[in-house]
């Protein structure tokens, strides 16, 4: 049984480091640098004020509607049926493709609510999405981690429903690629670029933390705030510092003594010794005259001196 459980543990993990191997970046390009882009027209209700953070272009309807009391536009331009939206809007083509490409998918139930999803990419099961109450979306404390959502249909957010990003998860990693189209509902808090094949509908008193790119149809707002997401730097200084510190203390303690050496005896004392000193053993005059060898030399020589 333990070696059951081991085992399906094991598995679990390989498939999430599988799944997470499989995503790979989606690259908009110049599609990048807008907030709002659209191919027949981008239109913001009259009795709203919406504020975009980032480009707003349509192409090839060069047709903009900011509403009686208008947009507030920060961080960037509006292009119609210019030659940047033009590019934009093929850019926008290629990343929808790559989006919808990306494979192995996880198939997971249309309600996305309520649950957590680690990075991947996922695809719906009848092929539409809805997200009633959060969705927590789990890097798992990796900043580059990506997560893509594939729907063949749609995408439909219910009021005060909303995505919220943790451990690391950022909004630039996060993409909706929509078959048809999306609708945002009111109040709600919205994360990624949505990517839909026809058209997106903003509802009154949504915020957006991502992009609503529009390939065939149109873009409305109502009173909303989206904001172009950037990725923040991450931190791949590597900690070089060594630890050179080498401790060259010597103990320069010479332990010189000799349990062999004996005490010099006091002089006089006749014991051997080797300093040449006096007591230390050694003769400490030199004897002045002849030495008796023992053989009677010494007698005859004591004769000769005392002869007349």
């Amino acid at each position: 049984m333990a070696l059951a459980v081991s085992v399906a543990a094991a598995l679990v993990v390989m498939q999430q480091n599988d799944s997470r191997a499989a995503v790979s970046a989606v690259t908009l390009g110049t599609a990048g640098s807008f907030a709002v882009l659209a191919a027949t027209g981008v239109t913001n209700a009259d009795t709203a004020v919406t504020t975009v953070h980032g480009d707003i272009g349509s192409d090839p309807t060069g047709s903009y509607t900011p509403g009686a009391l208008g947009v507030t536009q920060t961080g960037g331009t509006v292009h119609l049926a210019d030659a940047v939206a033009e590019k934009a809007q093929e850019d926008l083509t290629v990343a929808y493709g790559v989006a919808a490409g990306q494979s192995p998918s996880t198939e997971v139930p249309t309600e996305l609510g309520s649950t957590t999803k680690l990075p991947g990419v996922y695809d719906s099961a009848d092929g539409t999405f809805g997200i009633t109450g959060p969705l927590v979306l789990d890097a798992g404390g990796d900043p580059t981690a990506q997560f893509v959502f594939q729907t063949s249909t749609t995408l439909t957010t219910a009021s005060a429903s909303s995505v919220l990003l943790i451990n690391g998860a950022q909004a630039c990693n996060v993409f909706w690629q929509v078959g048809s189209s999306a609708e945002l509902g009111t109040g709600s808090t919205f994360v990624g670029t949505i990517m839909a094949n026809i058209s997106i509908t903003v509802t009154t008193g949504t915020t957006i933390q991502g992009r609503v790119l529009a390939r065939t149809g149109a873009v409305t707002l109502d009173d909303n705030t989206i904001t172009r997401p950037a990725c923040a730097p991450v931190d791949t200084t590597v900690d070089t510092t060594v630890d050179t510190t080498v401790d060259t203390t010597v103990d320069t303690t010479d332990d010189t003594t000799d349990d062999t050496s004996t005490s010099a005896a006091p002089a006089g004392s006749g014991s051997t010794g080797t300093s040449g000193r006096p007591g230390s053993g050694q003769v400490s005059r030199v004897p002045v005259g002849s030495v008796d060898a023992g053989d009677g030399s010494a007698d005859m020589a004591r004769l000769q001196r005392q002869a007349p």
